[in-house]
């Protein structure tokens, strides 16, 4: 019965020290042969890198605009808007009771925008300064909250002032 015991327990302890060395060595097995993610240039450029580039090409193409220089085979790109087709309206409600204005300006590198919003003889208007990207600028942001205006059809429109001259173009969004 001492024996039979003592060879009971023997067989607990094998199976046991079995069966940590297989989940040891399965854990070893994928963690060893695991992909790692390579870094260095051979996958391209790093974020940071292409962050970098966006930035010098931005830069440069807003020097371009704001001297009026073109690409080397004489086409300028022009310094300053010349109609409201510079100018891209759009708008959206959101589900914090504001409507946001989003503004697209071609050819305007820096200035002032000035949005109106008007709806009857409600009237609320906002200011903020041109941000400028390499596809196309916008204004900084405009979140108008409906209880300013109301509910109904609004008018909003949406003023630039760059390089001494102003222009504006207007849309109507109805707000429910």
């Amino acid at each position: 019965m001492v024996k039979t015991k003592k060879s009971f327990l023997n067989k607990v302890i094998l199976a046991v020290v079995v069966g940590l060395l297989v989940v040891v060595g399965v854990y070893a097995y994928k963690n060893r042969y695991k992909e790692k993610p390579q870094t260095g240039s051979q996958y391209g450029p790093t974020m940071e890198q292409q962050k970098q580039e966006a930035d010098i090409n931005a830069q440069a193409k807003k020097q371009a605009i704001e001297n009026g220089n073109g690409s080397s085979q004489g086409t300028e790109i022009p310094a300053t808007p010349n109609s409201s087709a510079n100018i891209t309206l759009s708008a959206q409600k959101e589900s914090n009771n504001t409507v946001t204005i989003f503004t697209k300006l071609a050819k305007i590198s820096n200035g002032t925008c000035e949005l109106a919003v008007t709806n009857g003889t409600k009237q609320t208007s906002q200011t903020a300064e041109v941000i400028y990207q390499s596809e196309y600028s916008s204004c900084a942001g405009f979140s108008v909250p409906i209880e300013s205006v109301g509910l109904g059809i609004w008018t909003i429109k949406l003023t630039v002032t760059y390089g001494g001259q102003s222009i504006s173009n207007s849309i109507t969004y109805e707000v429910k």
